[in-house]
């Protein structure tokens, strides 16, 4: 493994190798080249997020015309030459929900800018909705914990509903 990867990293950008690694990636990943930042690559995975408008040669500055962050990252990931995360919210323009990504900006030597994008959104939606499962529990073991007498209405294996008093 470690060898193939050395081998990778010692061959040109454009070959076939380092084609389908790039192709295969599974968050949607795009590469920016030059000063205009001019879309030399995006993998398969950029399907998943439904932005439209996405073809080689597409200066970033027309891609995310709509998304002054994103772009205003790109650029600052060139000029800086450095690498960093960000989690913003974008509207997809196909669709019109509303989602949360984390971006990461990669540099590389000389001009070349990596953009990742993870959704987020369900994530999210997931974390929130045992946030508020935990909330309820936390309620109830205040009720619990507090009172004197304690009802519980569950089902039996039957289904006949049993009432706990304590």
């Amino acid at each position: 493994m470690i060898s193939n990867l050395i081998e990778l990293k010692n061959r040109p950008l454009n070959s076939e190798s380092f084609s389908a690694f790039f192709a295969a990636i599974p968050l949607p990943t795009f590469a920016f080249v030059g000063e205009d930042l001019v879309l030399i690559d995006f993998n398969d995975a950029i399907e998943k997020l439904s932005f439209e408008g996405v073809s080689l040669g597409i200066k970033a500055s027309e891609l995310f015309k709509d998304d002054g962050r994103i772009l205003k990252n790109l650029f600052s990931c060139l000029h800086e030459k450095s690498n960093f995360s960000e989690e913003c919210e974008y509207r997809m323009k196909k669709t019109g929900e509303q989602k949360k990504f984390s971006t990461s900006f990669i540099f590389i030597q000389p001009d070349l800018v990596i953009l990742h994008i993870e959704d987020l959104t369900r994530q999210n939606k997931v974390n929130k909705a045992l946030q508020e499962a935990r909330d309820v529990l936390t309620g109830l073991q205040l009720i619990i914990n507090q009172s004197p007498a304690v009802v519980f209405l569950v089902r039996d294996e039957e289904g006949w509903p049993v009432e706990y008093i304590t």
